[in-house]
């Protein structure tokens, strides 16, 4: 007679799925220039969002004076995370994987241009 108390898990074995990450182009792309970050001892969250250029007309005086008036900007969230500790250190380690390709591109691409004359 099986023991109804058993752990079913246990008598599972290992299975491995394919992660199929094809519907990600579907997703919206937004763009982030500001992140805030907050922890707790189960999860990190973070929360990225944009600040855009404010349209301040005039000369230089005067949009000094306009924005000495605006006092704050506020921030637009744009996305909210929040991920297990394992995740926040597995996504810092791609994060580090991804500014080393990002910086050998862009050296790359310097070398091209000055090789071409096209410098900036």
């Amino acid at each position: 007679m099986p023991d109804e108390n058993a752990d079913p898990a246990a008598d599972v074995q290992r299975v491995e799925l394919r992660v199929d990450w094809s519907t990600a182009d579907a997703m919206p792309s937004v763009y982030a220039n500001q992140i805030l970050t907050q922890v707790t001892p189960d999860e990190a969250v973070l929360v990225f969002g944009q600040i855009l250029p404010l349209a301040v007309p005039g000369g230089a005086e005067e949009m000094r004076e306009r924005l000495r008036d605006v006092g704050t900007i506020a921030v637009q969230p744009v996305a909210k995370v929040v991920i297990s500790p394992a995740k926040l250190l597995e996504l810092l380690e791609v994060l580090g994987t991804t500014a080393e390709k990002l910086e050998r591109a862009r050296s790359l691409q310097a070398t091209a241009d000055k090789q071409s004359g096209d410098v900036a």
